[in-house]
Order: structure tokens, then C-alpha cells, then sequence
């Protein structure tokens, strides 16, 4: 079977669950595949029990904007976003849900883990645009994966928002 070469997306999703509530939409610009599959990974990590196990834990520190550090353990295979969000630090916003569609997840990654973080994806470079006061090490927290490879991976949490 042929995969379609172009695929467009128009629906919104409302979720709420005892951990996050999130709200998502997909409109008809940008990759809307890459869209997609980030809701649906969104949607999964949302509704599972909060006592899944996805792998081994890693720390995250992540610092506010007025210096309050949070040093929080997340399992392999959540988003940065997501254990900002499970445990209640503020300034991650995150309105879309982890869809990588508002920028409100806006971080500075610690410029000695850039290299190991990765590169941001275009689709990730293009939602930038939207926030502020962009640095070369800016980073949308729904697009960093936890692993135990990110083990005191150090964010900062701009003052601003888009």
C-alpha cells in the first residue's frame, strides 16, 4: 500500500486527566504528520497510569526565572515538558499539550548538554519564531526526550512568554 505524500489535519482535542489537562490543534500548515503523531504520543502519556514504566529515570534540573532550581527524577521516554507539567514547576505552560504548536514550553537548555539534547527539528525551529528572546540553546520542552543519556540535564525557564 502507497503512503499518501501529503496529508491534511483539522480537529481539536480536549483532554483533562489527573495529572494534565491539555488542549491540542492541528490546523492545515506545517508537517501535520509529525503533528499527529505528536498528539497521539501526547494523548497516550496522558490518559496511561502515571505508574507506567518507560524506562530508567533520569534527573532533570530545571530553574525558574527568579532562580528556584527543581530537581525532579522522570522515567526514559517523557518529554521535558511533561515532567515540568506532572510536577507543578512553573513557566512551562505548555497550551498545546506537547503538540510542539505554541512555544509556551520555551526553555534554555544548559549550554554544556546542547550537543546531547540534539539539534531542534524544523517544525521545533518554526514555533521558536514565536516565542521570546530566542538563544542559539532555545529549545521547546515537549521536544526533549528524557533518557538516561540526559541524566542532570540542567534547563532554564525564561521569564517571558509568547
Amino acid at each position: 500500500m502507497k503512503k499518501p505524500t501529503s496529508v491534511q489535519l483539522s480537529f481539536e482535542v480536549t483532554l483533562q486527566s489527573d495529572e494534565m489537562s491539555g488542549y491540542a490543534k492541528l490546523g492545515m500548515f506545517g508537517n501535520a504528520e509529525v503533528k499527529a503523531e505528536r498528539l497521539q504520543s501526547w494523548v497516550r502519556s496522558s490518559v496511561q497510569s502515571p505508574v507506567r514504566n518507560r524506562g530508567p529515570m533520569a534527573k532533570i534540573i530545571y530553574i525558574e526565572a527568579n532562580g528556584k532550581e527543581h530537581a525532579v527524577e522522570l522515567e526514559s521516554g517523557t518529554s521535558v515538558m511533561e515532567g515540568a507539567k506532572r510536577k507543578g514547576i512553573a513557566g512551562i505552560d505548555a497550551v498545546c499539550g506537547g503538540a510542539c504548536q505554541c512555544a509556551t514550553c520555551h526553555v534554555y537548555v544548559d549550554p554544556g548538554w546542547q550537543s546531547r539534547v540534539g539539534a531542534r527539528t524544523e517544525l521545533e525551529a518554526a514555533m521558536l519564531e514565536f516565542a521570546e528572546d530566542v538563544q542559539p540553546n532555545s529549545r521547546l520542552a515537549c521536544q526533549i526526550e528524557v533518557s538516561a543519556q540526559l541524566e542532570g540535564l540542567v534547563v532554564r525557564i525564561p521569564e517571558s512568554k509568547p
